[in-house]
C-alpha cells in the first residue's frame, strides 16, 4: 500500500520496475486519484510502459461504485459538474472497467425478499440502466466498459467476504 505522504520514491521505483501495476490511494474522488496518479508517472521519466507513458489508467471498479461516479450528487448536485468532472478524465486517457453484482434482497410488497428474476436466478446488476441515463450528447460513456454477466460473475458480496474474514 503505498500512501500519498511517502509515494514519491516508493511509487517512482515501483513504476519503474513493472510493466503493469496496482496503485492504491486514498483519495475519495476518482478526479483526485487520478490527479495522484498521473502525478507519480510524471515523476517517472524511464517509465517503459506505453499507458504509463501516455498517462493512460483503467480503473476496474463494481457497479455500485459506477453508480455514484456518475451520480451528480458528488459533484454539488450539478449534472453539468459532474460530465465535465468525467470529460477531463476522459480527455486525460482515464477509463473504467465495471463488474456487475448479485443484487441484495429486495422486499417486495408483502414485505418478503426478492432478489431473483423470472428463471428464479439472482438478478444481475451491471449498469447498464444507469450508463444509458447519462446525457446523450455526452460521450462519456465511452469510458466505460460494463462487463456483462457471460463476461464476469461471482456470487458473493464483498460483505459476505468481509464476514468470512472474521471468523
Amino acid at each position: 500500500l503505498l500512501k500519498e505522504q511517502q509515494h514519491d520514491q516508493d511509487t517512482n521505483s515501483l513504476i519503474q520496475k513493472l510493466d503493469w501495476g496496482i496503485l492504491l490511494t486514498t483519495s475519495p474522488m476518482f478526479a483526485e486519484k487520478v490527479e495522484v496518479l498521473l502525478q507519480d508517472c510524471r515523476i517517472s521519466s524511464s517509465a517503459t510502459d506505453s499507458h504509463l507513458q501516455k498517462g493512460t489508467f483503467t480503473f476496474v471498479i463494481g457497479t455500485d461504485t459506477f453508480i455514484r461516479i456518475i451520480n451528480p450528487k458528488y459533484y454539488n448536485n450539478s449534472m453539468e459538474h459532474m460530465l465535465k468532472a468525467l470529460q477531463d478524465m476522459q480527455n486525460r486517457g482515464i477509463t473504467f472497467v465495471v463488474g456487475g453484482r448479485v443484487q441484495q434482497n429486495v422486499p417486495t410488497d408483502n414485505g418478503e425478499n426478492d432478489n431473483t428474476n423470472a428463471s428464479n436466478l439472482p438478478l444481475f446488476l451491471g449498469g447498464q440502466r444507469e450508463l444509458d441515463s447519462l446525457s446523450h450528447e455526452s460521450n462519456v460513456k465511452q469510458m466505460f466498459t460494463l462487463l456483462t454477466e457471460d463476461d464476469f460473475r461471482v456470487d458473493i458480496s464483498s460483505s459476505e467476504i468481509r464476514k468470512k474474514g472474521k471468523r
